[in-house]
């Protein structure tokens, strides 16, 4: 048996991690009443709701200055039901049954000069662009119908340029081979998300593609 391992550590956490932590985020709930009709049939959905206007959240990020003008990092962000407590995907199940924990971002890395690179779990590039351009920024309810369906991806790989007088080329990319080699050829996974972006207020203009 052959076995290769190429490993990359952009760092390792430890009890002492971050000089500067901040807790965010933003709830919403309030008494809905709707009703919605099919074949002459009505359905009554009435009482306290999370995700009314816009999707509750909490999370938490850091940063530790590493010196030379490089700084560790990190997110972790997580949905919220606040009706009942509960955590989930918004709009998914009204929050009845918990999910994973920091199933919006779970994600470490380093910045500098180089710009940033970072691991994890985060919104895909193309996703930010959305939200930037949404008066609910990255909700995942949004106003220019696009919900956000796998707004989010794991187990990538994340680099954004340095800013360049307002401009930015971001890029996340996924390879995760787990494939047996065969006569059916590769069935490895690979997802890559790219956008270039240049914001100098009042002027934001994006552009990407990706599979996500």
């Amino acid at each position: 048996m052959k076995k290769t391992l190429i490993a990359v550590a952009a760092l390792a956490a430890t009890g002492a991690f971050a000089q500067s932590v901040t807790v965010y985020g933003r709830l919403d709930a309030g008494y809905a009443m709707t009703t919605s009709s099919v074949n002459n049939v009505d359905t009554k959905a009435n009482g306290v709701q999370s995700h009314n206007s816009v999707s509750s959240m909490w999370g938490l990020k850091g940063s530790e200055d590493l010196g030379g003008g490089m700084n560790a990092f990190f997110v972790l962000e997580q949905d919220i039901y606040t009706a009942n407590g509960n955590t989930g995907a918004s709009g998914a199940g009204g929050g009845l049954t918990n999910a994973s924990g920091f199933n919006r971002t779970s994600l470490v890395g380093v910045n500098g000069g180089f710009g940033s690179v970072s691991f994890g779990r985060d919104y895909v590039p193309t996703f930010k662009v959305v939200g930037a351009t949404d008066v609910n920024n990255l909700s995942r309810i949004s106003t220019v119908q696009n919900s956000g369906a796998n707004s989010t991806v794991p187990s990538l790989v994340f680099y954004s340029t340095p800013d360049m007088g307002g401009f930015k080329v971001n890029l996340s990319y996924g390879n995760q081979d787990s494939s047996v080699s065969s006569a059916a050829g590769d069935t490895s996974t690979k997802k890559t998300n790219v956008t270039a972006t240049y914001a100098n207020s009042p002027l934001n203009v994006g552009i990407g593609s990706g599979a996500q």
